[in-house]
């Protein structure tokens, strides 16, 4: 694995610093709304200061997803020597001033440490060890508990595909994935759970899963073929499933009369930095399959197919505009 490369703190006495710092925060505390997430997109354009402080964070946490962390054990052990490693390398950054000034505040550490984890526009497989498969999407951390009474997953980030193990009459345990909105119990199947700003969005494409909010007494069964969010609270509506969604699993995203902006948004999960839109382009309405492994490419061939263009101040800092 290649060693992690060390970022450029965001030095505390620097107002614009603790801007980025408060602004970063907000975001990754999951707590933030639409119109943050605009505030956000707005400071970061108003001065080339702002955007490079950004990315000094944004490298921070590159940084901290890069570090030694065991991603091909087929089992699972919930105190392993490689995860005292990781927590040993984040306590060394602290101590050397790279996590500067509210970093304790701005970085989720639930995924840096957890069993699992893929970075962005990354990609990884496991296989647990009761034969359960679980694929991660870019982005992606999971902590995984198997004990005597129970086989627990929890969803701490992102997007996971799982497929039970097949039937097994000796095997008593409940499997059960956590989030923080709540439960998902599948009953032999095959589905997707994705972390989304508003809760958890469970898919089904073999069997069913029960869901079960974590502040509501009221359960659903997801069907095979069928979809549908929940929250903490409450629970949504059933949607069907769309098997296109699937497509990350190849490589690529699969969009169908889809707005740009929307398309752009689901890109920009797959690469660092900011990828936005400019209204006067965001509604035009795009189809087909786009590469989340290569986003450029991506981009490129936007730019070909549509009366759009690229402004680029950075690698990290990308806005789609009319051409």
């Amino acid at each position: 694995m290649n060693r992690a490369r060390q970022a450029p703190p965001v030095a505390g006495d620097d107002p614009v610093g603790r801007e980025a710092i408060a602004r970063f925060a907000l975001l990754c505390s999951g707590a933030a709304t639409p119109a943050d997430r605009e505030a956000v997109r707005r400071w970061r354009m108003e001065r080339p200061e702002h955007e490079r402080a950004w990315q000094r964070l944004e490298s921070l946490r590159q940084t901290l997803s890069a570090l030694p962390h065991d991603v091909a054990a087929p089992t699972l052990r919930a105190a392993s020597a490689r995860r005292r490693a990781v927590l040993k390398s984040v306590a060394a950054l602290a101590g050397t001033g790279v996590l500067a000034y509210g970093s304790h505040r701005i970085v989720p550490w639930r995924e840096w440490i957890a069993d699992y984890r893929t970075p962005t526009g990354g990609f990884d497989e496991i296989a647990l060890a009761d034969g359960t498969r679980i694929a991660l999407d870019t982005a992606s951390a999971i902590d995984v508990r198997y004990t005597g009474t129970q086989r627990l997953v929890r969803l701490l980030a992102g997007q996971i595909l799982i497929a039970t193990a097949p039937h097994n009459a000796s095997e008593a345990r409940p499997f059960t994935v956590l989030t923080d909105d709540g439960a998902a119990r599948p009953l032999g199947t095959h589905f997707t759970a994705r972390k989304l700003a508003a809760g958890t969005r469970i898919a089904v494409y073999e069997g069913k899963v029960e869901l079960q909010p974590v502040r509501s007494n009221r359960s659903l069964i997801v069907p095979t073929g069928q979809a549908a969010t929940f929250s903490a609270a409450g629970l949504g509506t059933l949607r069907p499933a769309d098997e296109s969604a699937l497509a990350w699993r190849e490589g690529s995203v699969a969009a169908l009369d889809w707005r740009l902006e929307d398309l752009l948004a689901e890109l920009g999960r797959y690469r660092s930095g900011y990828l936005g839109c400019d209204p006067a382009v965001a509604d035009i309405r795009v189809s087909g399959t786009y590469p989340v492994r290569d986003t450029d490419k991506a981009l490129a061939v936007l730019a070909q197919s549509f009366p759009i263009r690229m402004r680029t101040m950075s690698r990290y800092w990308v806005r789609v505009e009319p051409r």
